[in-house]
């Protein structure tokens, strides 16, 4: 949710518009992220990323590329995997974590 609320905010965007009774639940506690990545675990959901400058999709935010993601983070980038484990991680750990279950690389940054 780290890098979904602001670290990759200035390469990715999601596109989607809310329902009002969805947005009635971001008044109610919920926000954005927190809505789609409930929906992501709860429902299997999946969801398009979008270059924020081209608007091409970039790829998709589901539970399995999330696994992929932190598989990618353990073997590519001992010390952003490090810091999740022990609960040290930043906004920059978190956009490469979402660049790596995306892109399976990091492109931006």
């Amino acid at each position: 949710i780290t890098a979904y609320e602001g670290a990759c905010s200035y390469w990715a965007s999601t596109n989607i518009i809310f329902s009002e009774a969805t947005r009635q639940k971001f008044r109610e506690g919920l926000s954005p992220s927190e809505h789609i990545f409930k929906r992501m675990f709860e429902d299997n959901k999946e969801f398009r990323v979008f270059d924020v400058e081209t608007g091409d999709v970039l790829g998709t935010v589901s539970k399995a590329n999330l696994k992929k993601g932190y598989k990618l983070m353990q073997e590519q980038y001992e010390n952003h995997y490090a810091d999740v484990i022990s609960g040290n991680w930043d906004a920059d750990t978190a956009d490469v974590f979402l660049q790596l279950a995306v892109m399976d690389e990091v492109v931006f940054g």
